[in-house]
């Protein structure tokens, strides 16, 4: 059976990423010739910085609220207000950052909490963004783009009051504690891949049709990671993925179908790492979903890395197994804790029984 809130939303992920792109590198298309290139890169920076830096915040917010799928459709409103032409790109650049922030924290909330203990729906859910990414970047120059993009937006702002609400935990409860060892160390794996995502280690990516095979590598990577690991275990997964995926890295630089390959490979740990922060944060999906993405801000620094040392392709190779290492200490973590709470269950169990 076909969820229509897991496909509602993977649509709006591709939608609200391809409008931010779009909006902004139109922008710059239009009037990139009057700004310096340093007046650029902070324009791109403080978009990024709204769109993901304060996503943990968004999500410790919405983990107390109910009615996610409201916030779902103001995050719509305020990306169909940024495409209006009367605002300036400042104005335009806050309304894509906190519109995206919400967006994904609110549908990411509301496909954790269907989850459950698969990670399948994850790595559906996150596929579409990176395909949304580049089709808006790419596209930014057409005349048509905007448009189409703003009309499949009021769709998907139209259909989201179709759907039904989903209630917070947090509600009725209180929330278990977090396992900090496990997120720390998820933490740093994330911050480490976000690196593969950023940093232009090949030049041929900057061909249009070898960086959607690039991105296709992506898509496909993140959209069967869950599946995947739900098939065969997170270990299986991991090993089966990243191992593979360092091998083939130094040939795969030169050669675009080993590398869409390559990304491929990488990024079927994606959802995994998200399932096991969501993990490690019982109960706070929104909080899980926004640190995770804030995660991701370090690869920002990245072009500047290169620019300055090189692209230090071979720190690449025990990067990927430092990845895997984390990934498994955090897998063992939250095994640990999870026995530790069947325990004390039972334990708890027994002392009514015998009262």
């Amino acid at each position: 059976m076909i969820d229509k809130q897991l496909v509602l939303h993977t649509i709006g992920h591709f939608s609200v990423d391809a409008v931010c792109a779009a909006v902004v590198f139109r922008h710059i298309a239009d009037f990139g010739y009057d700004y310096p290139p340093e007046y650029i890169l902070v324009m791109i920076i403080t978009y990024n910085v709204l769109a993901f830096a304060t996503q943990p915040i968004v999500g410790r917010l919405l983990d107390k609220k109910a009615l996610l799928t409201r916030y779902v459709s103001a995050s719509f409103a305020f990306l169909m207000a940024a495409i209006l032409p009367f605002f300036n790109i400042w104005v335009k650049i806050i309304l894509l950052g906190i519109g995206n922030s919400i967006f994904h924290v609110a549908a990411g909330s509301i496909v954790i909490k269907k989850a459950r203990d698969r990670s399948s729906t994850l790595g559906v859910f996150v596929s579409s963004g990176a395909v949304g990414l580049l089709t808006g970047t790419v596209f930014a120059e057409k005349a048509a783009t905007v448009p189409i993009l703003l009309v499949l937006l009021f769709a998907m702002f139209a259909l989201s009051f179709e759907l039904p609400d989903t209630v917070s935990l947090q509600l009725t409860k209180t929330p278990p504690p977090i396992n900090k060892k496990a997120a720390f160390a998820l933490s740093i794996c994330i911050a480490i891949r976000s690196f593969f995502g950023f940093l232009p280690i090949t030049q041929f990516t900057k061909t249009t049709a070898i960086a959607y095979m690039t991105v296709a590598g992506v898509f496909i990577g993140k959209f069967i990671g869950g599946m995947i690991a739900d098939r065969f275990t997170i270990k299986n997964a991991v090993l089966g993925s990243l191992i593979p995926a360092a091998v083939l890295f130094i040939p795969a630089i030169n050669i675009p179908v080993l590398w869409s390959i390559d990304q491929l490979l990488i990024n079927i740990s994606m959802p995994i790492t998200l399932f096991l922060m969501c993990r490690s944060m019982p109960e706070r999906p929104g909080l899980a979903f926004g640190w995770a993405a804030a995660c991701l801000l370090p690869g920002l620094l990245a072009p500047v890395i290169a620019e300055k040392f090189g692209t230090l392709t071979y720190a690449y190779i025990p990067v990927l197994f430092v990845n895997i290492a984390l990934i498994l200490f955090a897998g063992k973590e939250l095994r640990k804790t999870a026995k530790t709470v069947t325990v004390v269950n039972e334990k708890e169990n027994l002392t009514v029984k015998d009262s």
